[in-house]
């Protein structure tokens, strides 16, 4: 389900500030080493010409459904569309 972006700033403050996961396992826990879900933020920078993804802690890999995939790179897309 998609979040608003107030929900995902939230999530992110969150992570930032205890560096720990939502504890939630939306797709069940994948491997020994899975975190559980992490919100994730694009923005764009249009001052350098960048778009930024946040992650709110360090990553060491990801996995997504195909529908959250899709709409993860329609999001990349529209922030990139964003910049000159």
């Amino acid at each position: 389900m998609a979040k608003s972006e107030e929900e995902l700033q939230e999530m992110l403050d969150a992570q930032k500030r205890d560096g720990k996961t939502t504890g939630n396992y939306p797709e069940g826990k994948l491997s020994t080493d899975d975190e559980g879900e992490i919100a994730v933020g694009f923005a764009a920078d249009k001052e350098k010409n960048l778009v930024y993804i946040e992650f709110g802690k360090p990553v060491a890999w990801l996995a997504f459904p195909k529908k959250l995939a899709l709409e993860m790179a329609e999001t990349l897309k529209k922030k990139a569309e964003e910049l000159e």
